[in-house]
């Protein structure tokens, strides 16, 4: 059963991504000509400012044409642009030493097959027939629910969700991941925190290739037209990734918090429709109080110990 919905013509939403990748990079790499930056910092304000506003006109463009990207056909070119920039440019530096050549495109290769993985992973789907009592963590005062079109005796623990966007049911959901195009529940939640440690790790890792280059190659005394296109990718692709890795170690902070306190994202911002979570409080006048109250949580090594067991 797949689960990517990449929309209704898949090559048109890959053709919209790629213009999409390429108008982002083609944007950040112009910053140098077109803007007379001092230094690093002043061109990556200013890169922000572009990359934003290449974001907003390429979303009125699909809006106005009709047209769709594909959020993971986009994770994947961004992936394989920034690789084919440190082989044709980054790794003629002299600084660049044999090892952190060999550990850069072993991470790079590791990633695309992690991303290849996730979207094709099964993260725990729940067909309306089955009964996964037994394989599920369920707190002791959680009520059971039933599917429709199930019989009276044929429960599920309160820890499988509903994606709406996948239209199907999960055990330990989590979250609908669009750039990887597949729900995040129990059997590749690991992988998916795997995942973006390895893009945290890979993209600092280009991001320091990057700066290497641009020390030995005194890029950054070369702002403006006396810049060479080479100097440009080096920097713009940078800049990418220090973005990137600025909001993936946000990203990746909020789901250690959630692991270490064994509650999903989805949990965390639907509690209110989940009986579960709901402690009854003292009524004010004609309200009733209800507090958040999380029964899943076990301590921070049990909670732990659980994530790694999940199968």
């Amino acid at each position: 059963m797949k689960f990517l919905h990449l929309g209704d013509s898949l090559p048109v939403r890959c053709s919209v991504s790629g213009a999409s990748v390429l108008l982002s990079q083609i944007g950040l790499a112009a910053v140098p000509r077109l803007i007379h930056a001092r230094s690093l910092i002043e061109h990556a304000v200013v890169s922000g400012c572009v990359l934003a506003g290449v974001f907003v006109l390429g979303r009125l463009c699909k809006r106005l044409l009709g047209v769709k990207a594909s959020a993971p056909a986009v994770v994947i070119l961004h992936a394989v642009f920034l690789w084919g920039v440190y082989l044709a440019v980054i790794r003629r530096a002299p600084a660049i030493s044999l090892v952190m050549d060999v550990v850069l495109n072993l991470e790079l290769g590791l990633i695309m097959f992690g991303m290849w993985r996730i979207m094709h992973s099964d993260p725990g789907w729940v067909e309306h027939d089955s009964i996964p009592v037994t394989d599920m963590e369920s707190a002791p005062d959680a009520p059971t629910i039933t599917l429709q079109g199930e019989s009276e005796d044929r429960h599920l623990s309160r820890r499988v969700r509903h994606c709406r966007i996948c239209k199907a049911h999960v055990k330990g959901y989590d979250h609908h991941c669009p750039a990887f195009g597949n729900c995040i529940g129990q059997h590749n939640h690991v992988l998916f925190l795997v995942l973006l440690v390895g893009f945290i790790i890979t993209e600092v890792s280009y991001a320091a290739c990057c700066y290497q280059y641009i020390i030995v190659n005194q890029v950054e005394e070369k702002f403006g037209t006396e810049m060479g296109l080479s100097g440009r990718l080096a920097i713009s692709t940078m800049t990418f990734c220090l973005f990137q890795v600025t909001w993936q170690v946000f990203f990746l902070a909020w789901h250690v918090y959630c692991v270490c306190n064994n509650i999903k994202t989805d949990e965390w911002v639907n509690w209110a429709k989940y009986p579960e979570f709901h402690h009854n409080a003292q009524p004010h006048r004609d309200r009733l109080g209800i507090r958040f109250h999380n029964p899943y949580n076990k301590g921070v090594f049990r909670n732990l110990k659980g994530l790694c067991n999940q199968r």
